[in-house]
């Protein structure tokens, strides 16, 4: 992959761990809102309530995501970055475009 292309992923991927970043903060503060809300509600009940409201689950999913960018960008600081984890062959950029942050290649992908 040519400079110019690794600038451009690089900044695809600052531009999503910022946005990820963001809405992680988002489903903390309404977390944190429906927890206070329920004052007189006991702890247990408003981790069930919450729990119900799929927040906690998206905010894991936001975290996962973050941990996978921050990872990318680490590959490309090491020139490891556009090589599939499974079979060691080159992801084809127009995934690595689309995905900047794409681990594996698309076959491997779909064998999981």
């Amino acid at each position: 992959m040519d400079k110019k292309a690794q600038k451009e992923i690089r900044r695809k991927l600052i531009k999503k761990a910022c946005e990820t970043s963001n809405k992680m903060i988002r489903t903390q503060e309404k977390i944190m809102e429906e927890l206070a809300s329920g004052s007189s509600r006991t702890f247990v009940e408003n981790h069930t309530l919450s729990n119900r409201s799929k927040k906690p689950c998206h905010l894991i999913s936001l975290a996962k995501r973050m941990e996978s960018i921050e990872e990318a960008l680490q590959k490309l600081e090491d020139n490891k970055y556009g090589i599939c984890e499974c079979c060691g062959k080159d992801i084809p950029s127009q995934r690595l475009v689309s995905i900047p942050e794409a681990r594996r290649c698309r076959s491997c992908q779909e064998k999981i």
